[in-house]
């Protein structure tokens, strides 16, 4: 079956991270006391506004929530560059799907994926081009409610996983949890293929992606566990929680 549609993501988590803890003092609209939200939705409503073109297309938006959700706009729009001088900028190379999350996101903390993207595989696919375009952007988070859902796509849907996921993330910072959790996706199928590597369905972006391999055998190699015999090796795959027999011959 397909999977639901309207798939909402929002913006939650009980991690301390760095650039959280900077970003703490900013909040999004939907976390604000009604008095505060009142205040801002009037100073967006009658404040300053910025264009941003993107594919094309010109989108006029308010400068306090796209300065105060995004370090990239405010350091354009309100610093010495052209854009600042303007309040105006084109984003090159970016289209106007992750654009749209990332201005949604920018608004509400969190994303409605459009009705049209019915499975796993395409879902996993929008919000992985959200977090580029949000990494590019230097979007406020947290963003693990995003890595929860593709997390669930791929433990209901092995198949969810396609190589071009795997060289999309690699885009990414090297600590980023995106790159983490392909990487643990794939530990259950690499165990597998341990005995004929050539069946690995990722073999190719193993060899050509660069930082995939080690991302797969740091996530392998926090998962082994030799039993006393040392006669054989097994796996827990990190996303299933299946345990996964080796003969200990091909460590």
């Amino acid at each position: 079956m397909p999977d639901a549609v309207n798939h909402t993501v929002s913006a939650a988590s009980d991690e301390p991270n760095a650039k959280r803890q900077k970003m703490e003092a900013k909040k999004f609209l939907k976390d604000l006391p009604a008095d505060e939200f009142i205040c801002v939705m009037n100073e967006c409503l009658e404040g300053s506004r910025v264009i941003i073109s993107v594919d094309g297309v010109e989108h006029s938006l308010p400068k306090k929530i796209v300065c105060s959700t995004s370090s990239f706009f405010d350091r354009a729009f309100n610093g010495n560059f052209k854009e600042g001088n303007e309040q105006k900028m084109e984003l090159k190379d970016v289209k106007k799907k992750p654009f749209y999350l990332a201005v949604q996101w920018m608004f509400t903390g969190q994303i409605v994926l459009p009705t049209a993207c019915d499975g796993s595989a395409e879902i996993i696919t929008e919000l992985i081009g959200f977090l580029e375009l949000a990494d590019r952007l230097d979007i406020m988070g947290p963003f693990d409610s995003i890595i929860g859902t593709m997390r669930s796509k791929m433990h209901s849907n092995r198949n969810a996983l396609l190589p071009q996921h795997i060289r999309d993330v690699a885009k990414l910072p090297r600590n980023h949890p995106a790159r983490a959790l392909i990487a643990i996706a794939c530990v259950g199928p690499y165990a597998s293929a341990v005995k004929n590597p050539d069946t690995f369905g990722f073999k190719a972006e193993l060899e050509e992606v660069e930082g995939f391999a080690s991302d797969l055998f740091k996530a392998f190699g926090s998962t082994l566990r030799l039993f006393k015999s040392y006669t054989s090796v097994t796996i827990v795959d990190p996303l299933t929680s299946v345990t996964v027999e080796i003969d200990s011959d091909h460590f």
